[in-house]
């Protein structure tokens, strides 16, 4: 089969699944029942992880909380295809907390990215500019740390605790409290001294699609 020919019937079989089917450029889609095999499999190969700073100490390690990019492949009859889908890019985006007033969004393209941040603003220690930082790990490249409360067996991978530079070691976690969102706490497990500090969520808006179909 010629390459316009598979290519044809890659954008034929991606419309069917919606209830149309693309017959030949230029012409306008109309209803079909064309069916034809294929499987898709999704692999994350790029985790969106988010940490705690305060000036140059780290108060949280990283914890993860969504996927960045995706590898997909598959077969559409007897032609394969692969996919890479990428999540905008979050260099020198960050959350600020500047002596406690406020929570500043920084470098945010905001029709690329949803993001948004809540602060404590009488549990924040303002000495210094508090940040959020994000980076895009592989899912094998970061670890979180165990601390007291969360120090079973197993890796951390969506939550993190590590001595809080702020009061002589005192644990402060950060955590994932669903798809791109986090929280972000003081002293856990001790009810009278708990400390919700923030919390803030940083969802993808646009993805970038490469593909190959062979």
């Amino acid at each position: 089969m010629k390459r316009s020919q598979r290519l044809m019937t890659f954008l034929g079989l991606a419309l069917g699944a919606v209830g149309i089917v693309l017959l030949n450029f230029g012409s306008a889609p109309v209803p079909s029942n064309a069916a034809t095999d294929y499987t898709a499999t999704w692999k994350a190969t790029n985790i969106l992880t988010v940490e705690g700073r305060l000036g140059t100490d780290r108060l949280t390690g990283e914890a993860g909380i969504g996927v960045w990019k995706w590898e997909v492949t598959g077969t559409i009859g007897d032609t394969n295809y692969t996919e890479t889908w990428s999540a905008p890019s979050i260099a020198n985006v960050s959350f600020a907390i500047p002596a406690n007033r406020g929570c500043n969004l920084l470098n945010i393209i905001t029709d690329q990215l949803l993001a948004g941040c809540w602060t404590d603003q009488d549990n924040v220690d303002g000495r210094d500019t508090t940040l959020y930082t994000f980076r895009e790990r592989t899912p094998n490249e970061y670890f979180g740390k165990k601390f007291d409360l969360n120090a079973g067996a197993g890796d951390q991978k969506a939550s993190s605790c590590i001595n809080s530079p702020r009061d002589n070691g005192t644990p402060e976690c950060i955590y994932q409290t669903g798809s791109y969102n986090f929280m972000h706490v003081y002293d856990p497990g001790f009810p009278t001294r708990n400390r919700l500090l923030g919390s803030g969520t940083l969802t993808p808006l646009q993805w970038t699609v490469v593909g190959q179909i062979d």
